[in-house]
């Protein structure tokens, strides 16, 4: 019965290998540039939807300033090093529902610049979702550069 069972799980066992040296995904990887989440919610006091590039305390202050309201309430302003690290971020502008989120998913050194790849995850087709509108956004942290930087969503 046991060497019934093996032969019969057998071709099913090799259907599930996976060599992860041919993955699709490996051979089009790019390096991708290590970052830190500062911040990731559904819900912000900034105006429309923007792509954000901060490299000094000052600016970081007023985005965060700006991030609060009288509905929201933030925490302090959270500690970067300017001198070694930098803030981007993505902000969508205002949704009509729940279900909505944004996320960096690398920063690829390109050409000189870095080229920030986000994705708006849209809730789906005909899920029910809150009656509230949402305004989502993901910020990083990244090591300090002077360099262009580009958004791209996918």
């Amino acid at each position: 019965m046991r060497t019934a069972m093996f032969v019969f799980l057998l071709p099913l066992l090799a259907a599930c290998h996976h060599d992860s040296n041919r993955s699709p995904a490996t051979a089009d990887a790019r390096p991708s540039i290590a970052m830190t989440t500062v911040l990731r919610a559904a819900h912000t006091a900034l105006r429309g939807e923007r792509n954000v590039v901060i490299r000094n305390a000052d600016d970081w202050q007023e985005l965060w300033r700006e991030h609060g309201s009288v509905q929201l309430t933030t925490a302090d302003v959270p500690a970067i090093d300017f001198e070694r690290r930098m803030v981007v971020g993505v902000v969508l502008g205002t949704c009509a529902t729940g279900g909505h989120s944004v996320e960096i998913r690398r920063i690829e050194p390109r050409e000189g610049r870095l080229r920030v790849i986000a994705h708006h995850q849209r809730p789906a087709e005909g899920s029910i979702q809150t009656m509230v509108l949402t305004k989502p956004l993901h910020l990083v942290a990244v090591d300090r550069t002077d360099a262009e930087v580009e958004f791209v969503w996918e």
